[in-house]
């Protein structure tokens, strides 16, 4: 077995009948207890992380489409608000299709979150 002396920090090849006896070092002849190499790297190794929790899981992004949708829908919108303006009518030839856009980007937004 490979053993370490804590002084000098020679390593020795010994005979395994030495494990845990205590023997004198071959270069500073300090006596220490023979301990197999592998025992003392472990040892010295810092302890293990705690386990942290996994974090939790991002909600689904939405589809690009939806925000499309929703921009075609308010744009379509402020336009026939705006053709109306003039007349004090509501034009629903504008809006119809202003709201139609608005449901779809709901259903479409509603379909990616199952």
């Amino acid at each position: 077995m490979i053993t370490q002396c804590p002084k000098c920090q020679k390593t020795q090849n010994i005979p395994d009948a030495y494990n845990g006896r205590e023997i004198k070092c071959t270069a500073c002849k300090q006596p220490f207890e023979a301990i197999p190499y592998l025992d003392i790297v472990v040892s010295q190794l810092p302890p293990d992380p705690p386990a942290t929790s996994p974090s939790p899981p991002r909600p689904p992004e939405e589809p690009a489409l939806c925000g499309v949708l929703m921009f075609l829908a308010w744009l379509i919108g402020i336009i026939s608000i705006l053709g109306a303006l003039p007349t004090f009518g509501a034009s629903l030839t504008g809006i119809i299709p202003a709201l139609l856009l608005a449901w779809a980007a709901q259903v479409l937004r509603l379909l990616s979150k199952k």
